[in-house]
């Protein structure tokens, strides 16, 4: 069997404990780093996972068994990530959304393609059996000529998860329930619908104390 790819975590909150167990999981993958801004919780991290804490990203990714990195910081704080990966030439994984802002998106993108560095993003609902069955009914032409598609997310958040925290604001988080949630959803639309050519929408804040908005409301027209 090949020698496993060794793995570095930027980030050691919530959600880097699912990056962490899934790498425990996978026959092709080891964790060998991991990073964040507190060393004291990297070094937690570390510890309860069996890899090391270095002092910074560039260190943990000079490291010659490191292969790939994945990145679970806030969403805000990807760039960073991306960017020292792409110095390093090191294939990058990210949460989404990949960055807050088209433009430093296309940043990032430019960055990686500039270094050949491998670029993707976490949208793990492209793996639902759910997502398979849409994809494979719209691509055998078994919908026939598809006219209208629509979506509702009704997820719910309780306000604790946005008090004091960074998600819903401008800075950390780049909006709130469309940017957070509703993303999966919109990435189902990008793949199995035709290229969007105009948007029209509206959103509000109506539920939650948060700075980004709760609600949004879309209309969207696609090529034919």
């Amino acid at each position: 069997m090949a020698e496993k790819i060794g793995v570095v975590i930027v980030g050691t909150g919530l959600i880097a404990r699912f990056h962490a167990n899934a790498v425990k999981a996978s026959r092709k993958l080891r964790l060998v780093a991991c990073v964040d801004i507190d060393k004291g919780r990297a070094d937690k991290f570390a510890a309860e996972y069996g890899c090391t804490a270095p002092d910074g990203l560039d260190a943990a990714l000079a490291r010659e068994d490191v292969g790939m990195v994945s990145v679970a910081t806030p969403s805000g704080a990807h760039d960073e990530a991306v960017l020292a990966a792409a110095r390093h030439r090191v294939p990058v994984l990210v949460e989404k959304p990949l960055a807050i802002t088209s433009e430093r998106c296309d940043k990032l993108i430019a960055a990686c393609a500039e270094t050949g560095t491998p670029l993707g993003g976490i949208f793990q609902t492209r793996f639902s059996a759910d997502f398979e069955k849409a994809k494979a009914a719209v691509s055998s032409g078994e919908l026939g000529r598809i006219t209208f598609a629509r979506i509702d997310v009704p997820w719910w958040r309780e306000d604790s998860y946005y008090a004091g925290t960074w998600h819903g604001t401008k800075k950390m988080d780049g909006g709130g329930a469309l940017i957070n949630q509703a993303i999966h959803m919109v990435d189902w639309l990008v793949e199995l619908m035709p290229p969007i050519v105009d948007v029209k929408a509206f959103t509000a804040t109506l539920a939650h104390p948060m700075e980004t908005e709760d609600t949004a409301a879309a209309v969207i027209r696609f090529e034919d």
